[in-house]
């Protein structure tokens, strides 16, 4: 059974992934490139050799032998080193800070090097360390329409297939449409569910300004203006009326085939501007290259009822979407601190989605 652990030992477990890190990005590259293995295993032995070859200099008390056998160990271990140089991908981190905190991820492919504490995909390619601490679910694949139940709080009666075939006309003329409707979620739940509801009050930071800089412009020109219907009218577009919260670990996975004939060509950048019209609150800061796109975002309501008790509730998110040779991946966690959970729950949360890894 899993055990909570205290901030010192993730600070170990961290370190000890980061230099596991470095072990398969050699590994895997040394892996990918046979000729370069050969050198290696040819340069490492003429280390040995020549710091062999040392030592016996000055144990024999032989300047001419110990300076050999000093220079042998030097070159090879710059050869050494030069194949490590070229076998091993960029090192490049990609970083976003949400709040006070910054998270890191490292978009490299890695090879399959599963341990007893991973959780590994490889039908689709894909692997990331799993939670150490008490109150996570097991992981569970699902079609969307089910995690979208989930999170929308529909009733249990519903009807999945027809929310799903719903969901397919709704996107039939959006580009992407069927790759989107047709995705599934791997996701871990942690803790219990909060009960979101919205009133006719609600409202996020900005929206006041923008109602108010509008009602004065009304007002201006003579015209009628109902601050709160407004108000409520693009709340409901942007939140439903009930929804849950709970913290999450999610990996949503597109199949590429499902993309075919497309009207937008289906790439991460494009896929990126979709999903983000679903997601929630303001992209507060956002990290590219050519393999992942990472995103940090914190959504703030305001009057809103929680659990049946009117209160502000905030909540972090993290998104990471990257892509292999077949499917894209949208790797996600969401955090709320109103919860009832262990404070180190934010710092396991940023370690397991920074330890994913799309494997070759």
């Amino acid at each position: 059974m899993a055990t909570a652990v205290t901030m010192k030992e993730s600070k170990k477990v961290a370190k000890r992934t980061d230099q596991y890190a470095v072990y398969e990005r050699i590994v895997g590259g040394l892996e990918r490139r046979p000729a370069y293995l050969l050198l290696f295993g040819i340069a490492a032995l003429f280390v040995i050799e020549g710091l062999a070859t040392s030592v016996a200099g000055v144990v024999k008390d032989s300047l001419p032998m110990g300076l050999l056998g000093l220079a042998s160990f030097v070159i090879a271990l710059g050869a050494v080193i030069i194949v490590v140089y070229r076998v091993e991908p960029s090192r490049e981190r990609l970083q976003v800070k949400v709040g006070e905190v910054a998270v890191a991820v490292q978009p490299v492919s890695a090879p399959p090097v599963p341990t007893p504490q991973t959780y590994q995909d490889s039908e689709r390619g894909f692997r990331f360390d799993l939670p150490s601490q008490a109150g996570w679910s097991k992981p569970a694949l699902v079609p969307i329409t089910e995690h979208l139940a989930r999170v929308l709080l529909l009733p249990k009666e519903i009807n999945l297939e027809q929310f799903g075939q719903k969901l397919q006309e709704t996107l039939r003329l959006h580009p992407l449409g069927d790759m989107i409707s047709q995705s599934k979620v791997l996701a871990l739940w942690h803790g219990d569910e909060i009960r979101i509801e919205t009133t006719p009050t609600t409202t996020v930071p900005g929206l006041e300004k923008f109602v108010n800089d509008a009602a004065e412009l009304a007002k201006k020109q003579g015209e009628e203006f109902d601050s709160a219907q407004v108000r409520k009218a693009i709340i409901s577009q942007k939140y439903p009326q009930a929804f849950g919260l709970q913290n999450v670990f999610a990996v949503t996975i597109f199949q590429k085939r499902l993309a075919a004939n497309p009207i937008l060509e289906p790439t991460l950048p494009n896929l990126f501007a979709i999903t983000q019209q679903y997601a929630g609150g303001p992209i507060e800061k956002l990290a590219a290259n050519d393999t992942s796109i990472l995103t940090g975002r914190r959504m703030q309501l305001i009057d809103v009822l929680v659990n049946g008790e009117k209160r502000e509730i905030t909540v972090y998110g993290l998104s990471h979407l990257t892509e292999n040779a077949d499917f894209f991946f949208e790797v996600g966690i969401n955090y709320c601190p109103q919860g009832k959970q262990s404070p180190d729950l934010w710092t396991e949360m940023q370690r397991m989605i920074g330890s994913f890894r799309v494997m070759v």
